[in-house]
């Protein structure tokens, strides 16, 4: 898929949100970035994306309401906006550290962290930049009108009610059948 730039934004009306989405979340450059580094599985017809533990927060939430969600195609957004309440604590747990918290490229687009954990403040510039790139990921599918599927570690398999973290953590061939049948139903949304 092709990256983003400002012409093919504007072209589809979308420049505008991509700014005001960038601002809200407190990114500081003039320009919002419309890099946002590789996919994580490529086919030929439709991209999947992997979310794990630290996709799920208060920033990706708001990205959620963002227009480009109604209606949404390859996901379910309601369950994401859910996930991203009831799951921040696994989100602090996992990614209140290191990196996964803050850097100088994030620091950059987004202001200085707050300490470790702490939500009340700046918060976390990487997690505003993941939840930006997110953002950015789901807008490239519409416009270039490729899927983009979005699988959550939280999302549920009908055998046992299996997550798909733990699919994915303590893979059995049993479960590819279902794994390819979730990926077909949400791409198959169109």
């Amino acid at each position: 898929m092709p990256g983003l730039t400002i012409a093919a934004l504007e072209e589809n009306g979308l420049y505008q949100e991509i700014v005001s989405i960038y601002r809200s979340l407190g990114g500081i450059l003039e320009l919002p970035p419309l890099g946002f580094g590789s996919w994580d599985l490529v086919y030929e017809d439709f991209i999947v994306e992997l979310d794990e533990e630290q996709h799920f927060n208060r920033y990706r939430a708001f990205t959620l309401n963002s227009s480009i969600y109604f209606p949404s195609k390859y996901f379910n957004v309601s369950d994401y906006r859910l996930q991203c309440k009831i799951k921040e604590p696994e989100c602090i747990k996992k990614a209140s550290r290191g990196k996964y918290w803050t850097s100088n490229s994030t620091e950059k687009q987004f202001g200085k962290a707050s300490p470790r954990g702490d939500l009340n403040r700046n918060g976390s510039p990487r997690w505003k930049q993941r939840a930006f790139y997110d953002f950015l990921r789901d807008v490239s599918s519409l416009i270039y009108q490729i899927p983009v599927v979005r699988i959550s570690i939280y999302d549920e398999i009908p055998v046992d009610k299996v997550s798909m973290n733990n699919i994915l953590t303590r893979y059995q061939p049993v479960f590819d059948e279902y794994v390819v049948n979730l990926v077909n139903q949400r791409k198959g949304a169109v």
